[in-house]
């Protein structure tokens, strides 16, 4: 036993070490840019230390989970960083989740502890006047009375405690939203967090000398992951709370920053806005974006625009991202939905329903086996046993191997329209109305039809101050699209439900709309 309590101390594999060690690599370099404030990674993994010994002076044991509802700050990194370095399990929540929602997800995860941004106590409404919250409830950046605060709660000076981590320890547990009903909470572990975003070092071209933009929110497992990334190697970023045009453009260029991770629409919102030059972005060489591929003619003109790499990546809160990169050679050679090559630390292929593996050309669903996999859904055992289905990690995306082995993405499977015997990617008819110059944002899904089964039905959102005719840009779609893979109609709407990373939520599109053929259904030929 002790051997083995000895082995495992000596070969551990915990994120809070990385913090650490590029706090002892790099101590005077600029970790964190917040605003006005600047703080060293030695001065980050400090406060990071003093957390995590005020946790355990709480009497929080190995594996309790500490729940945190905050923006981008200087303050939730040193949280979660403490949590990891305490071996406890960080619980981060969703900021544009409803009240119910995110007390859902408290008692769910039976977390111990809250900590909440000031801004964000009125989503706690419930558990504010609760008396067996009462001490339990601090506030993680700012003030408010009658609570205390991250700085009020940070222990004296002090060495980072010695507490034993298994490299399979759960780190966090990041909630999924939910489309059919509550969230699930997603586990994931020390490993896999530490190697995977080490790969993504090589993976994504991230060095020491790189200032990064981080705007996308850090309680999502992507922006995790890049921030975790850049610590791994001593990469100084610059934190964001919210996604503004002008002002992104003028901290990158006042802070010369040199990498930049933000979604397709976020770099089309840059080059649109009369406020912004492209001259600001003369220090940034590498753009990533991630959520779905960039329409061909927004790729060309971004790269262009910005005159750097750019790079797509993908991945799930259940498989720590990156799972798979399509790389900057790739990016004007390959066309279409393209996703690229897998990780360095992954196998991926292609599954039938059968559990058989199938061969470059074929589609079916895309399956992941790697140390990124996560421990399982929190408290939910039969969905996680679906999940690993035939031993393999079952992501429910579509997609095929070109002859180049090369992954394409064709759809989620609950996403693929059945329509008179055809079926049709909704992200192949959303990549060719993103291309038509009238529209900023699109979404394509299946509405439920007599004559058809599943209508192809595309909503979508012109851009400011463009007249757009439905016939339009249906007309367009004939000219890029096979007939079957045109719209039946196009919706015109002011804006399209989105989460807080800028995802499209297609499963609110379909509930709103679904009876919106019964009414000429007696008369189906019209359609």
């Amino acid at each position: 036993m002790d051997f083995d309590l000895n082995y495992n101390l000596i070969s551990r594999v915990a994120v809070g070490d990385i913090l650490r060690r590029v706090g002892r690599r790099y101590p005077d370099k600029t970790a964190i840019i917040d605003g006005e404030r600047r703080v060293t990674f030695r001065e980050l993994d400090e406060l990071a230390n003093r957390f995590a010994n005020h946790l355990l002076e709480r009497g929080l044991q190995r594996g309790d989970r500490v729940a945190v509802l905050g923006f981008n700050s200087l303050e939730f990194v040193a949280c979660y960083f403490g949590v990891f370095k305490a071996g406890l399990v960080w619980v981060p929540i969703n900021i544009g989740l409803t009240n119910i929602d995110i007390q859902y997800i408290i008692a769910n995860s039976e977390s111990k502890l809250i900590f909440v941004d000031q801004i964000l106590l009125p989503k706690l409404d419930g558990l504010v006047q609760d008396p067996a919250w009462q001490g339990k409830i601090t506030i993680l950046e700012g003030q408010a009375a009658g609570f205390s605060s991250f700085a009020d709660n940070l222990a004296e000076e002090r060495s980072e405690p010695q507490v034993f981590i298994a490299d399979r320890d759960p780190a966090f547990i990041m909630y999924t939203s939910g489309t059919t009903g509550k969230p699930k909470g997603v586990v994931q572990s020390h490993l896999s967090i530490f190697v995977t975003s080490l790969a993504n070092v090589v993976e994504v071209s991230i060095t020491s000398k790189d200032i990064a933009a981080t705007v996308m929110p850090m309680f999502h497992v992507a922006q995790h992951a890049l921030t975790t990334s850049f610590i791994h190697v001593g990469a100084t970023q610059v934190i964001f709370k919210k996604f503004e045009p002008e002002a992104f453009a003028a901290t990158v260029a006042q802070e010369k920053a040199t990498w930049v991770f933000l979604l397709p629409m976020m770099y089309r919102a840059l080059m649109a806005s009369p406020a912004v030059q492209k001259d600001q972005f003369a220090s940034v060489r590498y753009c990533l974006y991630a959520m779905t591929p960039m329409d061909e003619v927004s790729l060309n003109k971004a790269i262009d625009y910005f005159e750097a790499e750019f790079a797509l990546a993908t991945g799930q809160t259940e498989m720590y991202p990156a799972t798979v990169i399509f790389k900057p050679e790739y990016q004007r050679v390959k066309q279409g939905p393209y996703w690229g090559v897998s990780s360095l630390v992954l196998d991926t292929e292609i599954m039938d329903d059968e559990g058989n593996l199938l061969g470059r050309g074929e589609v079916g669903e895309i399956v992941h086996r790697g140390p990124s996999v996560m421990n399982g859904y929190w408290k939910n055992e039969p969905e996680t046993d679906q999940a690993r289905k035939y031993a393999w990690h079952h992501t429910g995306d579509l997609g095929r191997f070109d002859e180049d082995g090369l992954l394409i993405f064709m759809d989620r499977k609950k996403d693929l329209i059945k329509t008179g015997g055809e079926n049709v990617a909704s992200v192949l008819v959303e990549s060719v109305l993103l291309a038509y110059p009238k529209l900023a944002n699109a979404v394509v899904v299946g509405l439920p039809h007599l004559q058809w089964g599943e209508a192809v039905t595309a909503i979508v959102v012109p851009k400011p101050g463009e007249m757009v005719a439905a016939e339009e840009v249906i007309a367009f779609c004939k000219t890029k699209l096979a007939g079957f893979q045109v719209p039946k109609e196009v919706i015109l709407v002011e804006e399209l439900p989105a989460n807080t990373s800028g995802k499209i939520l297609k499963f609110r599109v379909r509930q709103q709309y679904k009876d919106h053929f019964s009414a000429s259904e007696e008369n189906p030929a019209q359609n």
